[in-house]
């Protein structure tokens, strides 16, 4: 485990700290959180938690990108529309259902994150229940994202590449038009339910129809209209 920073040690002075679910604590609390919370650097390619495996809490992550993984039923991997960035809460859902995880949490980007163990969480949300509505909240969001997450087998490879595509701009800044992509062509495919010879495809489609272009792991969109354009209607 690496040496802990003042500034990973003290969540008020995270850059991920305004807007977050914890500013609803208060000066008590929050001694508490940063007293009983671990944080460590991570390397790409480390595991958080498994499938399968025990919740023992739950994990912030300060930098880095992190993506959750569900192993399908011939073994492999299927990358789940969800990519831990900074500021994203991991773990959550099966802490408050006293279930175990669903995925495995593998780190893809150099990472800072901190564990807060059940040990610490569970006075904070007996003790604050506006902490407790806004895990609540987000279990919500989540949830509506997987029921339209469902309805994607409906839709065609362009759409589907076209969806996780905005995604991606969304979770960076909407503001962008060139963005990186730091997942490898399989788990795209994965992540957009294709296969990974239709990402090469409809990659190639987007260039020569001027919407989109990949290059060393950036995609730069050249069209957003047209690019949103290719989602069905009640997708976009």
């Amino acid at each position: 485990m690496s040496p802990q920073t003042n500034d990973q040690k003290v969540c008020q002075s995270c850059t991920c700290w305004e807007g977050s679910h914890w500013e609803t604590l208060t000066n008590k609390d929050l001694q508490l959180l940063n007293s009983g919370k671990s944080c460590r650097e991570f390397k790409p390619n480390e595991i958080l938690f498994n499938e399968g495996d025990v919740c023992k809490g739950i994990y912030c992550i300060n930098s880095g990108l992190v993506t959750v993984r569900k192993s399908g039923k011939d073994g492999d991997y299927i990358l789940l529309r969800r990519l831990g960035q900074p500021g994203t809460t991991l773990g959550y859902r099966p802490f408050l259902a006293d279930d175990c995880h669903r995925g495995t949490a593998v780190v893809i980007k150099p990472s800072v994150i901190c564990f807060i163990s059940r040990e610490t969480l569970m006075p904070l949300l007996q003790n604050n229940p506006d902490l407790g509505l806004q895990f609540l909240k987000q279990a919500a969001i989540d949830l509506g994202n997987a029921e339209e997450e469902f309805m994607e087998p409906f839709m065609s490879a362009r759409a589907r590449l076209a969806h996780a595509i905005i995604l991606f701009r969304e979770q960076s800044s909407k503001e962008k038009l060139k963005i990186e992509l730091p997942l490898r062509r399989d788990d795209l495919a994965a992540m957009a339910g294709i296969h990974p010879e239709s990402v090469t495809k409809v990659f190639r489609a987007f260039k020569n129809e001027g919407i989109a272009e990949l290059t060393d792991h950036f995609l730069e969109i050249k069209d957003i209209d047209r690019l949103i354009g290719e989602l069905d209607p009640e997708f976009v």
